[in-house]
């Protein structure tokens, strides 16, 4: 998870709770890399 949160231009915010960035971010990167979230139909 500590990887995760170190990618990246801007620090992750310390107000928010570590474990749900993480998960949101996994989310976030599992849903744009399917070919539904960038193709036109």
């Amino acid at each position: 998870m500590k990887k995760i949160l170190n990618i990246g231009v801007a620090p992750a915010d310390a107000k928010l709770d570590p474990v749900q960035v993480a998960t949101m971010t996994m989310v976030t990167a599992t849903v744009m890399n399917t070919p539904d979230a960038y193709s036109l139909r």
